[in-house]
């Protein structure tokens, strides 16, 4: 990663400490695509970013569904289909990274990705993760 001092803003921060932390590495992926980008670098491997984003929003997802089964968390549901939409979404692109066939292509999945992470760490964040931060400390499920 480029610039390891860039942090999530604060805004972004839901109040539980392990949930915060995880929500930082998806945002230092989500630097790197934006860093690249802006680098205009023509020879970046998106491969790896889409490696470490999908095995990481995979584990994450797991991490918070196993604090919402724990705490009986009754938007639970909901926050299960988000996950699944989210995750198919990265394959997608992904996918269509793979089959880019030229750089130009894979610079145009590059700018889609980063404005998908921007407004899914944006909404999923500040809409249903804050929920379910707010959820788990009024039920005595603090970290």
């Amino acid at each position: 990663m480029r610039d390891l001092m860039t942090h999530m803003p604060d805004q972004l921060c839901v109040g539980h400490l392990a949930i915060d932390a995880q929500h930082e590495i998806l945002y230092a992926l989500y630097n790197e695509v934006t860093s690249s980008l802006a680098c205009q670098e023509t020879n970046f491997d998106l491969r790896d970013i889409f490696a470490g984003l999908t095995a990481y929003i995979s584990m994450h997802f797991r991490f918070e569904e196993d604090l919402m089964l724990e705490s009986r968390y009754p938007g639970r549901e909901a926050q299960l289909k988000e996950h699944h939409q989210l995750e198919e979404s990265v394959r997608a692109l992904h996918g269509r990274f793979v089959q880019a066939g030229d750089a130009a292509a894979e610079m145009g999945v590059a700018r889609e990705t980063e404005v998908f992470l921007k407004e899914w760490l944006g909404h999923h964040i500040n809409e249903l993760d804050r929920e379910l931060a707010r959820y788990l400390h009024e039920h005595g499920h603090v970290e």
